[in-house]
């Protein structure tokens, strides 16, 4: 894992530590891009944001800034906002990363682990 590391800011890869850090910084905005449905099975990421994968792009690109704010009660993220995406396993948040990087979002970012990464960490920390 020492390598997954230093490649981490390269790839855009966010680890669980750096997650856990994520949390507790309000200049990062979480975004977890799974179905509602989903998240009511299973819990969310604190902090976490829920714009699931299908309408992200058009929340992105073409809600105001006051209608993101009424809806998500943060500021709706600029180019230079650090977003890291999560989902289940790592996929939709990877493709949801490509997403954002396509429209300007240099800071995007991938919580590769996703919620069970996160889930087993919880179990094991209880």
């Amino acid at each position: 894992a020492k390598d997954a590391d230093t490649k981490s800011n390269k790839t855009g890869i966010v680890t669980l530590e750096e997650l856990k850090a994520a949390i507790r910084d309000p200049s990062i905005l979480i975004i977890d891009v799974r179905q509602p449905s989903e998240l009511q099975e299973t819990g969310v990421i604190p902090n976490s944001i829920n714009v699931p994968l299908d309408i992200l792009k058009y929340t992105l690109t073409h809600q105001s800034r006051q209608a993101f704010l009424q809806q998500y009660k943060r500021e709706k993220p600029d180019c230079h906002t650090t977003i890291i995406f999560s989902c289940r396993s790592g996929k939709r948040s990877a493709e949801a990363r490509s997403i954002a990087l396509n429209l300007g979002y240099r800071q995007a970012k991938n919580y590769a682990g996703g919620w069970l990464e996160w889930e087993a960490n919880l179990q094991k920390s209880n």
